[in-house]
């Protein structure tokens, strides 16, 4: 009998068809039919019997309630870098592996993405731009529409993982001081190629220009990322700075960062990720120093084909009694 699986998305299939068509041949395949997102209602009645799940990130939070009704799953296996839509502790438990997407071609859009968002800001691109779609530019002025410096500027990134890297290895060529802040220890050999320092985190916020936030989420324990900047980490940031998030919305106290922003505290923002994705806490739409991207940091046609492909091999693996490429609860390895 062939392991049953449940898809979430079935866009995934357009996006890597050959990887998809395995998929379908070797298991027994239940893809949902509608293209909104899925509600947890739906979801808890979809995993009963199912040995895996094809899962994205924006779908509802992967709690005990869906896993305890999917009692036969052995993976969930997400289209997407990050995890914090499901609950590991729990999958652990239960022996459930989860699995991520992770590649080249993802760390490099993600970078890339990263440092549109911070020159945006920097620039005041945005702002600019309404202005000459409402007809209100009338010509250079050398007043107007002063922004910030990049080159030799003071970059801050939190996290040095696979895309902090990437911002990093770009920001040698904008001649800028790169320090990093990170939980796990970092090769010497890679600090010095990459001219970075590591330094606390509250030196970070003081000293940087630019703070940029390459972290995963998680919400309980040592490691814990959820709130990593509120009106402590804020304040400590100079008024002339700037904070980029493509990480995780819920890393940042939104509210917060909308009152600092409002009363000028930090230069601004720039985010591709909210913490009650898709909404916005009150006020943050209305200003002009915060660009606002639609979660679309990895949105090329590499990075995205990257997704769908590694999502369906991760969960073949998975299915057929092997390791996952992406495995995120390692510790199972050892049970």
């Amino acid at each position: 009998m062939k392991p049953k699986v449940f898809v979430t998305r079935g866009v995934v299939s357009k996006f890597a068809p050959d990887d998809f068509a395995v998929l379908e041949k070797e298991c027994e395949v239940e893809v949902f039919p509608h293209e909104r997102v899925i509600q947890k209602s739906e979801l808890v009645e979809k995993v009963k019997g199912k040995q895996a799940v094809l899962y994205s990130i924006g779908d509802p939070f992967f709690d005990r309630e869906i896993m305890d009704a999917g009692s036969e799953l052995k993976i969930i296996a997400s289209v997407g870098v990050g995890f914090g839509h499901i609950d590991i502790a729990a999958a652990t438990e239960r022996k459930i592996m989860v699995a991520n997407t992770y590649s080249d071609y993802i760390c490099w859009a993600v970078a890339e993405a990263t440092w549109t968002l911070l020159f945006a800001v920097a620039k005041r691109l945005i702002e600019g731009e309404w202005d000459v779609r409402a007809g209100r530019f009338e010509g250079w002025r050398l007043q107007d529409y002063i922004g910030a410096d990049v080159g030799g500027q003071c970059l801050g990134i939190i996290g040095l993982g696979r895309i902090g890297k990437k911002v990093a290895q770009s920001a040698r060529g904008w001649d800028m001081k790169i320090l990093y802040h990170d939980i796990i220890d970092i090769d010497p050999k890679v600090e010095k190629e990459l001219k970075v320092t590591r330094v606390s985190r509250e030196t970070l916020l003081k000293e940087a220009d630019f703070v940029s936030l390459h972290v995963p989420l998680t919400k309980e324990g040592p490691t814990k990322t959820y709130h990593l900047i509120g009106e402590k980490e804020l304040a400590l940031m100079r008024p002339t700075a700037y904070i980029i998030n493509t990480c995780r919305g819920p890393v940042i106290e939104e509210e917060v960062l909308v009152r600092f922003l409002k009363e000028k505290r930090i230069a601004g923002a720039a985010l591709d990720v909210y913490e009650k994705e898709p909404e916005l806490a009150a006020g943050l739409s209305d200003l002009s120093n915060v660009v606002l991207a639609p979660h679309s940091a990895s949105a090329t046609p590499k990075a995205r084909k990257s997704y769908a492909a590694l999502g369906v091999q991760n969960l073949l693996a998975g299915i057929r009694g092997e390791t996952p490429p992406n495995l995120v609860n390692v510790e199972l390895l050892n049970k």
